[in-house]
This record gives C-alpha cells, sequence and structure tokens, in this order.
C-alpha cells in the first residue's frame, strides 16, 4: 500500500528535513495570513498604498494560510512550495528586501526542489554497453 503522508522516493532523513523546512515555514506564515485576513480593511489599505490592487489582500492572505497546511502532504507539497515561493519574494520586493520574507522564500524553493513532481525530474539516460 503507498503511503500518502511520506515520500517514497526521499530518504527518511530528506523527509525529516523537507517536515522541518515546512514545519518553520508554517509556523512564520501562519500567523500572518491570519492577521492579514483579521484585519482585511488595514491589510487592503497597506496594499493599495503599494501601488496593489485592494483584491489582492484577501487572496494574499488566504494563500499564506492555506500553502503552509499544503505543504505537509506530499502529493500538494511542491505547488504549494512554488506558491509560497512567489508570495515571499513578491513580499520581499514590497519590504525593500527584508530579511524574513527571503528566508522564507528560500525555504520555499529548497523544499520545492526536494518534492517536485516525477515529470519534472531529469529522465535517467539508458545506454548499452557493446561487447
Amino acid at each position: 500500500m503507498k503511503n500518502r503522508f511520506f515520500w517514497n522516493r526521499l530518504p527518511w532523513v530528506q523527509q525529516i528535513a523537507v517536515w522541518a523546512l515546512d514545519f518553520y515555514v508554517a509556523w512564520n506564515v501562519l500567523p500572518r495570513g491570519y492577521q492579514k485576513l483579521m484585519n482585511l480593511e488595514k491589510t487592503t489599505g497597506f496594499f493599495v498604498g503599494l501601488g496593489l490592487p485592494s483584491w489582492l489582500a484577501a487572496i494574499v492572505g488566504a494563500l499564506e494560510i492555506i500553502a503552509p497546511l499544503l505543504m505537509f502532504i506530499p502529493q500538494t507539497a511542491y505547488y504549494a512550495a512554488v506558491t509560497l515561493f512567489v508570495i515571499m519574494v513578491s513580499a520581499a520586493y514590497y519590504s525593500n528586501w527584508g530579511t524574513l520574507p527571503l528566508t522564507l522564500a528560500a525555504i520555499s524553493l529548497i523544499v520545492a526542489i526536494l518534492t517536485r513532481p516525477g515529470f519534472l525530474r531529469k529522465a535517467a539516460k539508458i545506454t548499452k554497453i557493446k561487447a
């Protein structure tokens, strides 16, 4: 039976590392997403002040809650990590390249690389040895 909560192609040490990185990202991003959604008027004003559309505040807040949780599911970890990478790079850009968003973007990129699906992996070349 295929286990849905672990990556079959990753060694257990890498699995633990991915889970630890996921936990670190979730620990930092979930409260910020919750805060964005609970103070939506203030967040919308902040986004408009940056020159961004007002509707983007709710989407970013929702993605900052959903994506870290999806990083814990192996089938969706890659897509959630890429989504968080894009959000954190844009957050770093709008915060004058702040340290925390860049750190979270780098960690999300590492998780995306480790958990990328099979169709994004390089196929092994099979060569025949002639005698």
